[in-house]
């Protein structure tokens, strides 16, 4: 085990020190309490109180600098890991325990490599464990074997209620990642039917179009005027030379 180490505490010199274990300490010093008259303050191990986020402060007071609440964690990663490489950068704990602020276990990163580390250690809901998720982890897996059995991605997300941008990234593998198998392979971009920028209509238009054809009473012509397409097209529509997908 490496012996303890201390440092000076960064903004706080001559008045706090941090040590290599997480610990924090304030300095012996005098300090005038009157107009001719000194005291001295002991140094002590300050005791760290659970605060916002469960993570640890201490209560600082250095006078003549304010009294303030510090974090445990921010102060071991100044005193020995240096500045922020930018000012975005986050502490993150290796070992996911917001308790355990040995300099070994600190260091810094970008939020969203936090964020990542915090759903690998299972410190932040995701998949069906989100209190807001509409699908569970197995249903994510049907959908992906529905899609490539061919199944359409507007009726899947009309079916499970969500939007046809949820079963994309579902399937792009830029949602739900943790079920996927480590061997998966996102399928290539559609760019037809509604994918396609140029497209005049959506995949319900086109099965109410069918719908409204196969039930009579309406003419290939009417529907062309009532979608804002040509007759030809709607044609082509409900002899599926378009729009086969769907």
């Amino acid at each position: 085990m490496m012996n303890e180490i201390w440092n000076e505490a960064v903004g706080y010199e001559g008045y706090y020190e941090v040590s290599s274990y997480g610990r924090v300490k304030s300095l012996r010093r005098r300090v005038r309490c009157g107009e001719n008259r000194h005291r001295t303050i002991k140094g002590k191990i300050l005791k760290p109180v659970a605060g916002s986020g469960n993570y640890l402060y201490v209560t600082i007071n250095a006078k003549p600098l304010a009294c303030k609440t510090e974090a445990v964690h921010r102060l071991v990663a100044y005193a020995f890991l240096g500045d922020r490489p930018d000012d975005d950068y986050q502490v993150n704990h290796i070992d996911g325990n917001k308790e355990n602020n040995r300099a070994e276990n600190l260091e810094w990163v970008t939020p969203k490599q936090n964020s990542r580390h915090a759903a690998e250690m299972g410190l932040m809901p995701h998949g069906e464990r989100c209190a807001t998720s509409k699908l569970t982890d197995e249903e994510v897996v049907k959908i992906r074997v529905l899609v490539k059995s061919g199944a359409t991605r507007s009726r899947l997300a009309k079916k499970h209620n969500v939007s046809r941008g949820t079963i994309d990234a579902i399937m792009q593998g830029r949602a739900w990642a943790h079920t996927l198998p480590d061997d998966y392979v996102p399928p290539s971009i559609n760019i037809s039917g509604e994918n396609n920028p140029a497209a005049k209509l959506t995949e319900s238009q086109i099965m109410a179009i069918r719908d409204e054809y196969s039930t009579g009473g309406v003419s290939q012509q009417e529907l062309g005027e009532k979608y804002g397409v040509t007759q030809t097209h709607i044609g082509a529509i409900v002899r599926r030379d378009v729009w086969a997908h769907v």
